[in-house]
């Protein structure tokens, strides 16, 4: 395992250091502390870094390498001490391990508070049903999340897990309905279609194809396992609580969805209505989502809108139809996520109003995506930076600013440094009243809003704003670049296209109401019904339900929380997209660290004192390294002298009123040398206690010798008495000789006693009175005797038993004397043997010394021989080493050859890329043809500047062929030099020859391209002044037609004010006149829109080959405004309110004149 780990300390801002230190990382540990960052380098390998083994170690040890699980356990330590929230955010590009490491350190927490309950569980599943619904494979990862989220951990004030939270952002809902090349939809739709469902359960589910050919499938990857993630899925959902029906329920859904993208839609010619060609996919949809096909097809291709209370319904062309699909399937896709992400929190949520709960801590895991820089940033990636962006100041805020506050409190000499507000800038220019985010609302919400109005809004009112600029087109850019921002981690350039269909995120009213009509259970709570008084509360706040307005609140929260909690913080990169282990890519590996704000944070970390401890607390755990000097004087005194003594220079730590203040590196100096002498110490105290134990065990060792030393003694000396013949005699004599003497003493003891007893009958009668107190002393003196000689017997008895076991010792002692013996008989046998063999050995050994002499002999021959050959060997490999030289000079002559080829591959690229930028040019000034006088002058430029063009790409391309022509005369003289090779290089000529028949065949094939792009280029240009020819005609007719328009109003308005003078008698005249007016009017209103439908399907017809659905909206605005601006525009005609007013008036007039 150490074999894994190595600390590497990145804080130099240089950036060459950067890839040398990234380098080291990645051939060690992978991981390693930036700051106050933890950057975690993707192996793209396996390595046991994550083992349950390394988990306990981490748990028990702060002293360790640095890795996740260590951020991880100082989070939960932070906990344990009853102190603050605590909160890890990871960020990092798509492929750099943010998922993974997020799943280490949940299980991590969760394993660190002993946690075997269901709610850990749990916690756990619901991370493989996110990563089903809401992971997707691209091109850099093939579990890439598609979603941020924010998951909260809650512990009671016993630190005892309680329950979890989920909280999700921005899902790239858009991936549904469509994605890259490379990249595929979310798992959930292919583990639904893979081999461990059956078919019956695809049947219900309508699911009759296959994969590639579900128009929302795509980029089928054989790599991934998708029967058996969805095994682990089907079994996540049931350890989460869904039921049977509710999975069923689920999958209807997602299955409704595919066929909505299956749905095929036709449009009928000259008018805007679609109709749907095929009604099988239809009658799929209405039965997954239980609903009536016809109102499902309505609601799709012709919409109601409520007009006065009164429902109107509307055709529509197949662009919106289409839309109005899309929007559904995301929609309902994004509700039936939001429901899972509910129900998950339901399974280990937390009763808010329990106890536990109000004093409950949580440690928040934040998986986000870091700062990105595309070729084309969109609505998305805006957004992305965004949060990039707040979450970097409230970093900087977090680090610095608190920091430089508490410098103040303390009293340390500081100067202020602005690290947080360098950024707020450009967070005002976002977020302010007049900001990006204001205006995008704003259009949002105006008629008519448009992404060339928003534009002209934010170059005009932010134009003065630094961290703004409107962005210059470049040739060597493809994409067109609107505006930029100055972003913290650089310039970043946006392209505006879309963004306010993306920010609105509009679903047609007629689809939510027939999916709020739908009896399936679940979309009855996806989508509930909406009572008619909230739908008018709700107008006017349209603002309100922007995807712009609803995460800037919801960013608000998620920092707010952030605010109140102690914060960690790492960085994954990625070193590189081939996903090959060992290899760093240095500038890409910069531009993330830059992009992650990890060299921000370096720079703050080398100014600041990140790490600080109380006076107390240092001098308890630091006085040690004085050794034997005295402290004195005041705390911060003591702090000073430890830290002098230490060697620690003046500049890397300063002393305030109650904390001692570090640079980085001083505090693991200090542990560093700390344990050093702790550890010398405990060496010493280890040396002391072992000289004990030792001079222990060496007395002991002396008093167990002595005695074995007297025990063989006494054997010796028994077996030299056994051995004796007489021995056994002796013994059985001295027990029969000790018997004899006590039976001998007890019966001498016996007749005394019994003649003391006659001798004191006798005299018992006569002398009753004197002897009775002899008798008394003699009873008591017997008493006495008795037991003395009870007390002998005893011993008797006790010696008895002794010499018996002494016997058994010596009979034991005995045998083993005899098994010794005769094992000492075998073992002399057994050498006589040995000495035998190796006597037969020596002659063997003799023997094959001969025989040694003799190879050793002919090994001196073949080595006089090899060396012979050596000596040839050589020879050869000089000869073949020069023929090699010969043929590499040749193969470099041929490579540069290729050089200069793939130079002139280049150029001709170049050429074609001008010739599309040519075409983008004349594309960009066809736009420009609205104005109609202006637009023939400058056509005429263009064309003169295309001749023009023409004439230097003709003159460049006969260089090219200069230049192809000196090329091919030097390729046939290396062919010479070639054929002058030897046999052995024949085949490297042949090789060479193909090539160069290859070159020839691209030289044709240039040639020929070029040709095409010039003819292409011709007729183009005789398109393009045709088309100008007919906007000519069109425009000369559409003023006649005004000119007729106008005499006709000026005529009506002649007539209308000579009736006004006419009394009672010309009423009904004025009436008929009146009604004549009003008929004229609605007549030149159907004019005016004749006109314009005309002039639209002019500016149509002229750019239909060119130009997107913008373009022709664009051109036909800037075609009413020249028109307008030049004198020749419609004057608008009264409307039908206006002539009624005119008559009431005239009435009113003739009551007065009849009164």
């Amino acid at each position: 395992m150490d074999r894994h780990f190595f600390n590497v300390s990145i804080t130099s801002l240089v950036h060459s250091t950067i890839p040398i230190g990234t380098r080291k990382i990645t051939d060690s540990s992978f991981q390693t502390y930036c700051g106050l960052f933890c950057v975690v380098i993707n192996p793209w390998r396996n390595i046991p870094i994550y083992s349950d083994e390394v988990k306990q170690l981490y748990q028990h040890r702060n002293d360790l390498p640095p890795h996740v699980y260590s951020v991880a356990q100082n989070a939960f330590h932070g906990i344990l001490k009853g102190g603050r929230n605590q909160s890890i955010l990871i960020t990092g590009e798509s492929g750099a391990g943010k998922t993974e490491n997020t799943k280490k350190i949940i299980d991590f927490i969760l394993s660190s508070s002993g946690s075997h309950n269901t709610i850990g569980d749990c916690v756990v599943t619901s991370g493989v049903l996110l990563e089903a619904m809401g992971n997707a494979r691209t091109t850099h990862n093939s579990n890439s999340s598609r979603f941020g989220k924010f998951i909260r951990i809650e512990f009671d004030e016993n630190s005892k897990l309680i329950g979890a939270k989920i909280e999700c952002y921005l899902l790239e809902k858009s991936r549904v309905v469509s994605q890259s090349d490379g990249d595929r939809n979310f798992h959930i739709f292919y583990q639904m279609l893979s081999n461990y469902f059956d078919n019956p359960h695809k049947s219900f589910l309508k699911l009759s194809k296959k994969v590639d050919q579900y128009k929302y499938l795509r980029n089928d990857d054989p790599m991934i396992d998708d029967a058996e993630t969805a095994r682990l899925t089907d079994e996540a959902f049931t350890k989460i609580g869904f039921s049977e029906e509710e999975k069923r329920w689920i999958f209807q859904i997602l299955s409704a969805v595919l066929w909505i993208g299956d749905i095929k839609f036709g449009e009928r010619s000259g008018l805007d209505v679609t109709y749907v060609e095929s009604m099988q996919e239809v009658d799929n949809i209405a039965e997954l989502l239980e609903m009536k096909n016809s109102k499902l097809v309505d609601a799709l291709t012709q919409p109601t809108i409520k007009v006065h209370d009164k429902l109107i319904r509307k055709n529509q062309n197949l662009a919106k139809t289409l839309s109005s699909a899309s929007a559904m399937a995301k929609v309902l896709y994004e509700r039936l996520f939001g429901w899972v992400v509910k129900r998950c929190n339901d399974a280990f949520s937390v009763d808010d109003t329990s106890s536990s709960c109000r004093n409950s801590r949580f440690i928040a895991v934040l998986d986000i995506a870091g700062f990105e820089i595309i070729e084309k940033n969109s609505f998305e990636q805006f957004c992305i930076n965004y949060t990039n962006e707040k979450l970097q100041q409230f970093f900087n805020h977090f680090m610095f600013v608190k920091e430089q506050s508490d410098y103040l409190e303390e009293g340390i000499k500081w100067t202020q440094v602005n690290f947080a507000n360098h950024l707020q800038p450009t967070i005002d220019l976002i977020e302010k009243p007049m900001g990006v985010l204001s205006f995008l609302e704003e259009e949002c919400v105006v008629p008519n809003g448009s992404e060339k109005s928003l534009l002209e809004k934010l170059c005009a009112n932010l134009s003065g704003d630094s961290s703004f600029k409107k962005s210059k087109q470049s040739q060597k850019c493809s994409t067109i670049r609107h505006f930029a921002v100055q972003h913290y981690a650089g310039e970043v350039h946006y392209n505006i296209d879309g963004w306010l269909e993306k920010n609105r995120d509009n679903v047609e009213t007629s689809v939510l109401d027939i999916l709020s009509q739908s009896t399936h259970p679940l979309l009855k709570v996806l989508f509930p019904p909406v009572p008619a008084n909230n739908i008018k509360a709700r107008r006017g706040t349209i603002t309100n339900s922007t995807v712009s307005f609803l995460y800037k609140n919801q960013l608000q929260c998620l920092l707010d929380t952030l605010n109140t909690s102690s914060a960690h913080f790492i960085r994954c990169v990625v070193p590189n997209y081939e996903k090959l282990p060992g290899k760093i890519d240095a500038p890409l590996v910069l531009a993330q660290l830059r992009c992650n704000g990890v060299l921000e944070g370096i720079r703050i970390c080398r100014e600041g004192f990140p790490s600080r401890l109380p006076h107390s607390e240092f001098i308890e755990r630091y006085s040690l390294l004085l050794k034997n000097k005295e402290l004195g004087g005041s705390e911060k005194e003591k702090c000073a002298m430890i830290c002098q003594d230490s060697q620690i220079r003046k500049e890397r730590f300063a002393v305030g009123k109650t904390k001692l203040f570090c640079k980085i590196g001083v505090i693991s100096e200090l542990e560093r040398k700390r344990n050093d002498y702790i550890s010398s110490f405990i060496v010493l105290i280890q040396a002391n206690i072992r000289y004990l134990n030792i001079q222990k065990d060496l007395f002991e060792r002396r008093r167990k010798a002595e005695a074995i030393v007297t025990i063989q003694e006494n054997v010796r000396q028994f077996a030299e008495l056994s051995q004796w013949p007489c021995s056994s005699i002796v013994r059985k004599q001295q027990k029969s000789k000790f018997k004899r003497r006590w039976k001998k003493w007890r019966g001498k003891v016996e007749r005394f006693v019994e003649t003391v007893t006659m001798i004191l009958r006798s005299c018992s009668v006569s002398l009753p009175y004197f002897v009775r107190p002899l008798l008394t002393l003699n009873s008591i003196s017997r008493t006495t005797f008795f037991q003395k000689l009870l007390e002998k017997e005893r011993e008797f008895r006790k010696t008895m038993e002794e010499m018996e076991q002494n016997e058994e010792i010596f009979s034991v002692l005995e045998k083993k004397y005899n098994d010794q013996h005769k094992k000492v008989m075998k073992m002399n046998d057994i050498l006589r043997d040995y000495e035998r063999k190796i006597e037969q050995l020596n002659m063997e050994k003799t023997d094959l010394e001969t025989d040694n002499l003799k190879l050793k002999e002919a090994q001196n021959r073949q080595d006089s021989h090899y060396s012979n050959l050596e000596k040839e060997l050589l020879e050869k490999t000089s000869q073949i080493d020069d023929l090699q030289n010969q043929v590499q000079k040749l193969l470099d002559e041929t490579n540069e050859q290729r050089i200069t080829i793939a130079k002139l591959e280049t150029a001709l690229e170049d050429e074609k890329s001008r010739f599309t930028r040519q075409n983008n040019t004349i594309g960009d000034m066809q736009k420009l043809i609205t104005e109609l006088n202006e637009k023939i002058a400058r056509l005429d430029n263009v064309a003169l500047n295309e001749r023009n063009s023409t004439r230097k790409v003709e003159r460049e391309k006969e260089k090219l062929n200069d230049e192809l022509n000196t090329a091919k005369e030097i390729i046939q003289k290396q062919a010479k030099k070639i054929d002058e090779l030897k046999e052995e290089c024949r085949k490297r000529g042949n090789e060479v020859s193909r090539l160069e028949r290859k070159l020839e065949d691209k030289d044709a094939m240039m040639a020929d391209c070029v040709k095409e792009l010039k003819d292409s280029h011709k007729e183009r240009l005789k398109e393009m002044e045709q088309k100008v020819e007919d906007v000519k005609r069109k425009n000369s007719k559409l003023e006649n037609e005004n000119s007729t328009q106008r005499s006709q109003i000026e005529t009506f308005q002649r007539e209308s004010s000579v009736d006004s003078d006419y009394g009672r008698s010309s009423s009904g005249r004025l009436s008929t006149l009146g009604r004549q007016y009003s008929l004229t009017s609605i007549g030149s209103f159907s004019s005016i829109r004749t006109v314009g439908l005309s002039r639209k399907d002019s500016v149509s017809d002229m750019t239909s080959s060119m130009y997107s659905l913008r373009g022709r909206r664009d051109s036909t605005y800037d075609m009413t405004s020249s028109i307008i601006s030049s004198g020749n525009g419609l004057q608008r005609s009264p409307s039908t309110s206006q002539v009624m007013e005119k008559e009431r008036r005239i009435q009113e007039l003739e009551k007065l004149v009849l009164s």
